[in-house]
């Protein structure tokens, strides 16, 4: 049952070769009821580490039906309590959280309100020391939001530091992929002038998401080719070594361009250097690979082609990287020891049935991982030991 005390921070306790992956131990999952309220939505979490507890974000809704900024602690992935939030203005009492990360001992959130006037999104980023409350940043408007922002979708937090991404209307009022970074959480440059992100008479660009992995950071997002609308978006993939200077990826071979529509929206980093992205791809959920960030190919994940669909969370551990997303209105989820041979994880055996489709899955690995499945219905939510490779 899920405790309603508030918690501060610190109170709770690629291999590109053609052989097989190594074997691993089966995943035993378990159906943990009540885990979150059932007005809550978890869009993200990071787990546990260095004796900090683990974290999930989103947002509840009130009966009004406004949302409200929402955030969860667990020392056991079992057990979530309220944590303490400390919001600036309006914005940050009604927001949506929609990423998480850690960056040193601060943990960074960030996600978006809408604007009571316009209608506009406000991105709102937050920065939390162990024992002290989630506090919103007072930050300028402009720099994340004003009236040139196109979209916000999150933050991402490793070895080179914090970073956002999302779309703004560039000062040239050409569409950029944009990218924010931050060394401290507490202070925020958004990079402008970014030729390589920005869009052209040719082709429109957007931002959909970050990843900070120990030698480069990868952004993915789309290209939509303006004189050939009817192919579809194809995705778009960035790479740096710095967070500064920016180069695209050569897609050529993917399967990230060409007819039929390729969307991603979310990426993660593994400890050896390698990325993993996802989306879909002609509305199947998919999944692409990298060693490297600067060249990708096309996986499959079991169960998924020619089905509805799309990948919605990637999680990354030592020597093992898993992924979880929707087909035909159920819950998926993947993991694999190469990044190239998926195996489906048995999620729902023995659960109850879902009363309407789901509409999205998040999940966190690391020290054991952490799935929760949103439908109209509610959270549900799944933990398991991690399984050694």
């Amino acid at each position: 049952m899920l405790a309603f005390a508030v918690l501060a921070w610190g109170c709770s306790g690629h291999s590109s070769s053609s052989l097989p992956p190594p074997a691993t131990a089966p995943t035993t999952w378990t159906l943990v009821p009540h885990a979150f309220p059932p007005n809550v939505t978890i869009l993200a979490m990071t787990p546990g580490e260095a004796g900090q507890p683990w974290v999930a974000v989103g947002s509840a809704t009130g009966p009004d039906g406004q949302p409200s900024t929402a955030c969860f602690l667990s020392n056991d992935t079992r057990t979530w309590t309220a944590c303490e939030l400390a919001p600036d203005d309006l914005d940050g009492s009604h927001t949506r959280l929609l990423s998480v990360g850690r960056l040193g001992s601060a943990l960074l959130a960030g996600g978006v309100a809408v604007g009571a006037l316009h209608g506009n999104p406000r991105p709102t980023l937050w920065r939390g020391e162990p024992g002290q409350p989630l506090a919103e940043l007072n930050l300028p408007r402009e720099l994340f939001g004003g009236e040139r922002i196109i979209s916000f979708n999150g933050i991402s937090t490793g070895p080179p530091g914090g970073f956002a991404v999302g779309t703004w209307d560039g000062v040239a009022n050409q569409a950029v992929a944009q990218v924010w970074r931050t060394a401290d959480g507490g202070r925020w440059q958004r990079l402008d002038g970014v030729v390589s992100m920005t869009s052209t008479a040719e082709e429109l660009l957007r931002g959909s998401a970050v990843a900070a992995g120990p030698r480069r950071i990868v952004v993915v997002g789309a290209a939509v080719h303006l004189h050939h609308l009817n192919d579809g978006d194809d995705g778009a993939i960035w790479w740096s070594h710095d967070g500064s200077h920016w180069i695209r990826a050569d897609l050529s071979g993917s399967g990230l361009t060409g007819p039929g529509g390729q969307e991603l929206q979310a990426v993660a980093a593994a400890a050896d250097g390698g990325f993993i992205a996802g989306g879909s791809d002609s509305g199947a959920a998919a999944a692409w690979a990298s060693p490297d960030g600067s060249t990708w190919k096309r996986v499959m994940l079991p169960d998924a082609a020619g089905r509805p669909g799309r990948l919605t969370a990637l999680a990354a551990t030592p020597g093992r990287v898993w992924a979880a997303g929707i087909v035909a209105g159920t819950p998926r989820v993947w993991s694999s020891a190469d990044r190239e041979v998926w195996t489906r994880e048995p999620l729902r055996a023995g659960a109850p049935a879902l009363h309407s489709p789901a509409q999205s899955v998040t999940l966190a690995a690391g020290d054991g991982v952490v799935v929760v499945v949103q439908s109209p219905d509610g959270p549900q939510t799944w933990v398991a030991s991690r399984p050694r490779a």
